[in-house]
């Protein structure tokens, strides 16, 4: 089963605002008569930078298959058995994470692994992993 993130607003926010400085930025180097390699490298970098972004936010998602949720978020993966899981609880922790809501669950796995999720879906995801939040 297949869990994308909840998505809260401020990430909408911090993105459209990333992107149109980004753009500023760009118009105002192109605009200017400066070395076209310089402008050329921090053109590729602002691109890489917001394509990285768009992709982090596009796939996060969580999916529970053969006994192994893994999540994934741009090009970050995890894979952690089901049964390694030992407790799920919520929090509002904002700590970096694969979750792009700060409604997230901290599902603490093997000796001493947390790791942060944003499921839509919470019943479900909670549900598939065969784990109640604790308190």
């Amino acid at each position: 089963m297949k869990f994308s993130s909840k998505i809260d607003v401020w990430v909408w926010l911090i993105l459209s605002v990333f992107a149109a400085a980004m753009l500023f930025a760009a118009f105002s180097l192109l605009t200017q008569t400066a070395a076209v390699g310089p402008i050329s490298l921090v053109l590729a970098v602002m691109g890489l930078s917001l394509a990285l972004m768009l992709w982090i936010v596009m796939t996060t998602q969580y999916t529970v298959q053969n006994d192994v949720l893994r999540v994934r978020s741009g090009p970050f993966t995890w894979q952690i058995p089901i049964s390694s899981i030992r407790q799920v609880k919520q929090t509002r922790n904002p700590l970096s994470s694969p979750a792009l809501s700060l409604d997230r669950l901290e599902v603490s796995y093997g000796e001493k692994q947390k790791i942060l999720v944003s499921p839509k879906n919470r019943s479900g995801f909670l549900q598939a992993i065969n784990h109640p939040i604790e308190a």
